[in-house]
């Protein structure tokens, strides 16, 4: 199946149930090399790498193009490399699985012009979650994942994505804090971690991307009442609607429903 080629694919449980040690701007670079395959796959095909260049790679990281911060550009692949290793629960085989998601990265040696190319070769374990061979599947818009500069926004922008035909979605605290990596003390106080794992990651959602995520109500717990234990979101899409035929001008349709038609 081809798609837009301003789209990305994860399935649901890679979406909903990882825990990733990437750093925001690896993320994006993630977001880069998952639009290059899915936009080339083929299940015929058995080009399993993605080749970039140095120079692409740190315009992805938002690196400076500096001498010193290229020559050292090889300590940072091997970081995004080691960082690549993910744990996530595989929901329709009810297993946990901790997965490298590239067999090998391999920098090549400089050209003549000083450039070199770097080949990322996915793990083939986990390609059927990144090319929609699995049941159920998400699709990401990678113009809107990389306007995110937060990751907490980058992370709640998938997690969410993944619930936007379900209208509302209710997370429990403790998985809402492992997402966004605020289990530390930091955040004990409620109002702390709303203000910034959840409300300022959403007003940059909201603000950047086609999702629209509202706060529905904070849940307190059956025994302790003081205490919220879940939060119900409302997930919606805010494509802008169009009027697409001229001779019904009242009838506006986003890009998805005009497909559809």
């Amino acid at each position: 199946m081809k798609y837009d080629k301003n789209t990305y694919v994860k399935s649901n449980s890679l979406v909903q149930s990882t825990v990733n040690n990437f750093t925001a701007p690896q993320n994006r670079l993630m977001a880069m090399l998952l639009t290059s395959y899915v936009n080339n796959f083929d299940t015929q095909s058995i080009e399993d790498t993605i080749t970039l260049s140095r120079y692409d790679i740190m315009n992805y990281l938002g690196l400076s193009n500096s001498g010193q911060t290229y020559k050292n550009i090889n300590n940072t692949i091997t970081s995004f490399f080691q960082n690549s290793i993910v744990t996530w629960i595989d929901k329709e085989e009810n297993s946990q699985n901790t997965t490298a998601l590239f067999s090998n990265v391999k920098i090549n040696n400089y050209d003549q012009d000083g450039d070199s190319l770097v080949e990322f070769t996915w793990n083939p374990y986990i390609k059927p979650y990144i090319s929609n061979m699995k049941k159920e599947y998400t699709v990401l818009v990678t113009s809107n994942f990389l306007a995110l500069k937060s990751k907490k926004a980058q992370t709640l922008y998938e997690y969410f994505h993944s619930f936007v035909n379900q209208g509302e979605v209710t997370v429990y605290l403790d998985k809402l804090k492992e997402m966004t990596e605020c289990s530390s003390p930091a955040y004990k106080v409620f109002k702390d971690f709303l203000k910034r794992g959840i409300t300022m990651p959403l007003e940059e959602i909201n603000n950047k991307t086609d999702i629209k995520v509202e706060v529905l109500s904070k849940n307190r717990g059956n025994i302790n009442k003081k205490v919220i234990v879940s939060i119900t979101f409302r997930v919606t899409n805010q494509q802008a609607k169009k009027v697409w035929f001229e001779n019904c001008p009242n009838i506006l349709l986003t890009e998805d429903e005009y497909k559809k038609v």
